[in-house]
């Protein structure tokens, strides 16, 4: 294929549109009815398109490409994997991701910030392709529009989701169901709460190494290259969108049910394209969600460091547990709670609501004392850490709240929605959420996840200390 155009832009040579990015050219070409050739080529164009402005793994890449056709035929799904952006740091490259996003997905609606209202009733109306930027100030800022937005996502991510938004005023006032299923990415520092997580394919960015180059985005042109994807990838999804709806993909035993939902629409897409993308989906899926497994929750990872604990032994009394518990310095239990280890009140705690207590044991030297026993936490080892659990001993819990959040400004290409196009009564729409998340509030500003527990489970150790001992 031969082209003059300069690197990304688009071309038309002999009657045919071409797509240039980087150093790889593909035709935009009229429905050929090559429906594996036509798909692949697709996904590669796409992958070629944004990697030329963001550095992304293989894995990550492929994910994006698979997740941005996804947006053009998600009525075929029952349900829309989110795709989470984040970094350890700002100037990593997730606004510019989801700058390149715009310009190939379905109906994008980038965003930093919106009112509550707008946010349901724009979702319900035009149900777009939600680029959400800095959600990180969004969940620690106003407690209202966190709490519509957890709940719009939560419930979006399966067909038939709902959000209830009260409608009138006075003696007239009602409410009406409004539908959130809609394909979203969200960008931030840190982590999302844990229910919108467990919905997401996490893309982790890194600062741009000096090796490593991407062009510079310059929306004028990026548009040229884009705009023909997006509407080759709109024909694409009318085109196939019926096939996809009746797939059936094979789903990796070992992905994880919650990964599986999220992946399964994009493997569809990629049995669909054929030659390498039906490996490459499954093995990026796999990737990914290990790197997201081994972001475990406090409790996860307790489980985890017992069962390290438990090597070889039948019971072990609370104080030996703990000892064994502190030894990993890379855990968070040495320091637990201002430096201190973590106690027998917080280790009970922490471990109860996965149905595991403490009782009078007796130990291999034929003592009895207070402490646990395998047999009660065989159960939870299975369910929540599986035969082959993630290894957490490099990984430590690093909620957003301690990583210096600092808001960063985007570029939009039309104005944010702003209050000026709220009702003038502001008494006609408040918003109510149709689902709530009660997930700890460890997301607030100066307190970890471990601090969060020690606080609130902690209690005057000096009167309990010998019934838990």
């Amino acid at each position: 294929m031969k082209s003059e155009a300069p690197a990304g832009t688009g071309a038309t040579h002999n009657g045919r549109k071409e797509h240039i990015a980087g150093d790889r050219q593909f035709e935009v070409v009229s429905p050929s009815g090559k429906l594996k050739e036509e798909t692949a080529g697709l996904l590669e164009a796409i992958a070629a398109f944004v990697s030329s402005y963001v550095v992304l793994s293989d894995a990550q890449i492929s994910a994006i490409a698979l997740w941005t056709l996804h947006t053009h035929a998600f009525d075929a799904s029952e349900c829309t994997p989110y795709i989470s952006v984040t970094s350890a740091e700002k100037a990593s490259g997730k606004t510019r991701l989801l700058e390149a996003l715009e310009l190939v997905v379905a109906n994008a609606w980038l965003t930093g910030r919106v009112t509550p209202a707008v946010l349901a009733r724009k979702v319900h109306a035009e149900r777009p392709t939600l680029l959400l930027d800095e959600t990180d100030a969004t969940f620690a800022g106003d407690p209202e529009f966190g709490q519509v937005l957890r709940g719009l996502l939560n419930s979006g991510y399966r067909r038939g989701g709902k959000s209830s938004v009260c409608v009138g005023q006075g003696a007239n006032i009602g409410y009406v169901d409004m539908d959130t299923f809609a394909p979203k990415a969200l960008a931030g520092l840190g982590d999302l709460p844990d229910t919108v997580a467990s919905r997401s394919i996490r893309i982790v960015l890194k600062r741009k190494a000096p090796n490593e180059t991407v062009e510079r985005f310059r929306r004028r042109e990026a548009i040229e290259s884009g705009e023909p994807l997006r509407q080759w990838a709109a024909d694409w999804g009318e085109r196939f969108v019926d096939e996809l709806a009746n797939a059936s993909p094979n789903l990796p035993e070992d992905l994880p049910d919650r990964a599986a939902d999220s992946w399964e629409p994009l493997f569809a897409i990629a049995d669909l394209a054929g030659e390498e993308w039906p490996e490459r989906a499954r093995a990026s899926a796999q990737e990914l969600s290990v790197e997201a497994a081994d972001d475990a929750s406090i409790g996860v990872r307790l489980l985890q460091d017992c069962r390290a604990a438990f090597n070889g032994h039948d019971h072990l009394a609370t104080k030996d547990l703990i000892a064994s518990l502190v030894e990993n310095e890379e855990a968070p239990w040495g320091g637990w709670h201002k430096g201190s280890p973590i106690s027998p009140r917080a280790l009970a705690n922490v471990l109860e609501p996965f149905g595991v207590r403490p009782r009078t044991v007796r130990l291999s030297s034929d003592e009895t004392a207070r402490g646990y026993a395998r047999e009660s936490l065989e159960d939870p080892w299975n369910r929540y850490l599986g035969a082959h659990p993630p290894d957490l001993s490099d990984t430590t819990t690093q909620p957003a709240s301690e990583q210096g959040l600092e808001p960063f400004s985007i570029q939009h290409s039309t104005p944010l929605v702003s209050d000026r196009k709220e009702p003038s009564n502001p008494h006609e729409y408040s918003d109510v959420l149709a689902v709530s998340d009660k997930s700890p509030g460890y997301g607030d500003e100066d307190t970890s996840e471990a601090d969060y527990w020690a606080e609130r489970l902690q209690v005057h150790e000096s009167g309990e200390r010998a019934a838990d001992s």
